[in-house]
């Protein structure tokens, strides 16, 4: 057996599966890590045919969902936010091969209980629409069906256009009459001017000129002696 929680989008129809809870009858599990591994896998393989994987055919027969832009497996959005799986202790169960059962393909019937979470959501969402028809759920629910079953529209959270254009009007209006903080006004600072700053004086001592030495003069006449 198996509960699930789901949380839809009422305008884009997409949904996130929050918790989803299994009790499974393994008979005598041979290894309890490979059979809880078993059971998830099988139970997110239901996902995909509860939710995502739909087969598209034209009006001339041709397969057109054959590839991953059209057919969509389960994708790691799909797998609920937390997964448990517990197995039920049956040592009484003598059949089987060491008193085991499968569990590879079972629990993946158990996706059905999203399937029931969701025509659920999807119930309160046309209950605040006020919408009080009965509705049917095809499988695969995607989520262009789910958009369509909850039967909101944008306007019932934003309003029309005419509402919208008078919240903007009723904001620019409050805006314009809120008043204006006063400013003070400062007078301007007068600064003296100050004279243009003057180099100061350099003076340069220049020597007076040497008279010759002795030694570069040259010696007197002398006459024969």
């Amino acid at each position: 057996m198996g509960c699930s929680e789901i949380e839809i989008d009422v305008l884009t129809g997409e949904s996130e599966i929050i918790q989803s809870d299994i009790v499974y009858d393994c008979g005598k599990s041979l290894n309890p890590a490979i059979d809880i591994g078993q059971a998830e896998g099988a139970f997110v393989i239901g996902l995909g045919m509860m939710l995502r994987e739909q087969v598209l055919i034209d009006e001339s027969g041709e397969l057109i969902s054959n590839g991953t832009w059209e057919y969509k497996p389960p994708g790691v959005r799909d797998v609920p936010h937390q997964l448990n799986v517990e197995f039920i202790e049956n040592d009484s169960f003598t059949k089987g091969i060491l008193s085991s059962k499968a569990v590879g393909e079972p629990p993946l019937l158990l996706a059905s209980t999203v399937i029931l979470a969701l025509r659920q959501a999807i119930g309160s969402a046309r209950q605040d629409a006020g919408v009080q028809e009965s509705f049917d759920i095809t499988i695969p629910c995607t989520v262009d069906q789910i958009q369509t079953l909850c039967a909101f529209d944008s306007n019932q959270f934003y309003g029309s256009q005419e509402q919208k254009l008078a919240i903007e009007e009723e904001k620019q209006k409050a805006a314009n009459e809120k008043p204006q903080p006063e400013t003070a006004q400062v007078p301007p600072v007068q600064v003296p001017a100050q004279p243009p700053a003057q180099a100061p004086a350099v003076q340069i001592e220049v020597a007076p000129n040497q008279p010759q030495s002795p030694t570069n003069q040259a010696p007197p006449n002398q006459g024969n002696q």
